[in-house]
């Protein structure tokens, strides 16, 4: 069936081998390269924290790689491509998976691909002023799908493989806790009525948690970083979201920037909330949290920072796209 097979039946390998290819080049050759950014001063663990903690990528290269092959084009062409990629293969599962029970599902995966590679596109390639590249950003998509589909497996041993599972990828990016937070809701939502199942689901979220953070702990004593903060909720003097709040009211291309977000997200959200599963429309909520601690700490106008949600934006987007462009599209994308 359509739902099973993806966007473009036999030739979806083709189709998606295509658009990776197409946002990898135009994601690497379009991004700014600041001194944190290259591969081979982050595989030597000489840059600032926090970047010097995302090692699991740069680091596990350098130990087979040389500086000048680190720092090639081929090499992270082929990290984004690769990236892109295993993210449009996996976002039908991811849809359904979000979507529990919903018998329109199977249509919505037609487009969650289109949705996935739009939000790609507007997130890694459009805001050009504010693109940086780095290696781990399109590789944490990835993880967090990883880890997300693991949680919410039905498989018995999936809360056994979490636990080094999280440990692993954490070192590419800590915000991979967003996958534990997405999946608790899932979960919790499906376990609705069963206290002790839910009471359960906590307490395995919070070990999850308590993973990362001791994996944070541990590599921060292992290694001497170069002097950085964490987390800087500062810029300069001002405190930062308001300093980002008055630039985005004051300058173009940081207005502008925000239209980029999740693909036009705060013009087609409010339009397909009331369409939205309802572990969907929780998901989205519950992502108010997290998302607004990167805002405190963060700048909104650096999009590659929001890569743990580009997932869900694309589920939504897919949605919205369904119930705007139905019947002879659906066809066409069929053939």
């Amino acid at each position: 069936m359509l739902g099973h097979s993806g966007l473009f039946g036999k030739a979806d390998v083709v189709v998606n081998i295509l658009l990776s290819m197409c946002i990898a080049a135009a994601y690497v050759l379009g991004s700014h390269m600041l001194p944190q950014s290259y591969v081979s001063a982050e595989a030597a663990l000489s840059i600032d924290a926090p970047f010097v903690y995302r090692l699991l990528l740069p680091y596990g290269l350098g130990l087979v790689c040389s500086p000048q092959v680190l720092d090639s084009f081929l090499l992270r062409f082929a990290a984004a491509a690769i990236s892109v990629f295993v993210i449009l293969a996996w976002l039908p599962i991811y849809l359904r998976r979000v979507s529990p029970g919903n018998v329109a599902a199977d249509a919505w995966s037609v487009w969650v691909q289109v949705g996935g590679a739009a939000v790609l596109f507007a997130h890694y390639v459009l805001p050009h002023r504010f693109h940086f590249y780095y290696i781990y950003d399109l590789p944490a998509i990835v993880f967090y799908l990883a880890l997300f589909l693991c949680l919410t497996s039905e498989h018995p041993w999936r809360w056994w493989a979490a636990v080094p599972l999280v440990a692993i990828v954490s070192l590419n990016r800590e915000t991979v806790v967003v996958a534990v937070l997405h999946a608790l809701v899932l979960n919790w939502s499906v376990a609705r009525g069963r206290r002790h199942v839910q009471l359960k689901l906590l307490a395995q979220s919070a070990v999850l948690v308590a993973v990362v953070a001791l994996v944070r702990l541990g590599v921060m004593a292992a290694i001497s970083a170069p002097h950085g903060e964490v987390a800087e909720y500062m810029d300069g003097q001002d405190i930062r979201l308001f300093a980002n709040l008055r630039r985005v009211a004051s300058q173009v291309q940081h207005a502008v920037t925000i239209a980029y977000f999740g693909f036009g997200l705060l013009v087609w959200l409010p339009m397909v909330w009331s369409h939205l599963p309802r572990v969907m429309r929780q998901l989205f909520q519950w992502s108010l949290l997290p998302m607004g601690l990167l805002f405190v700490v963060g700048n909104p106008t650096e999009l590659r920072i929001f890569n743990e949600f580009v997932p869900l934006f694309a589920a939504g987007l897919a949605v919205f796209l369904s119930t705007r462009l139905p019947g002879r599209w659906l066809a066409v994308l069929n053939r």
